[in-house]
């Protein structure tokens, strides 16, 4: 996982992967996500826990075949997080900016360039800027 998964994956989770269970030895933290992406092809019978569009194109990217993994959702499909800003000009600017992408179809090709498949963006959301 990425460094400190454990604090923020869920309680079930911290439990079983905390510095101090017994289940650590047989779990890696990694700053790096391309070095996670690596060790993990690297090793056989690996698991990974990362998001799937950064797992995919790392993957891609180090040319392995994606088709020889086997995905298992743990998480819910879309999350959804909000960015704050200490200033209003710059939120506003922000705004306007991935507004702007979205009514234009660009946030679209975005992630159709990158191979990027979600159930729904922040372009589809009723709450968009």
């Amino acid at each position: 996982t990425w460094q400190d998964a454990y604090l923020e994956v869920g309680p079930e989770f911290e439990k079983l992967f905390a510095p101090d269970s017994p289940q650590r030895k047989n779990y890696v933290e990694v700053a790096d996500q391309s070095e996670q992406v690596q060790q993990f092809w690297d090793a056989k019978d690996a698991v990974i826990v990362i998001d799937r569009s950064i797992f995919n194109a790392i993957s891609q990217a180090m040319g392995h075949k994606l088709s020889e993994v086997e995905y298992a959702s743990i998480f819910p499909e879309a999350t959804y997080f909000k960015a704050n800003f200490e200033e209003a000009d710059v939120r506003d600017a922000f705004n306007a900016g991935l507004k702007k992408l979205c009514s234009s179809g660009d946030y679209a090709k975005l992630l159709k360039k990158h191979k990027i498949d979600l159930p729904s963006t922040i372009c589809d959301s009723k709450a968009q800027p």
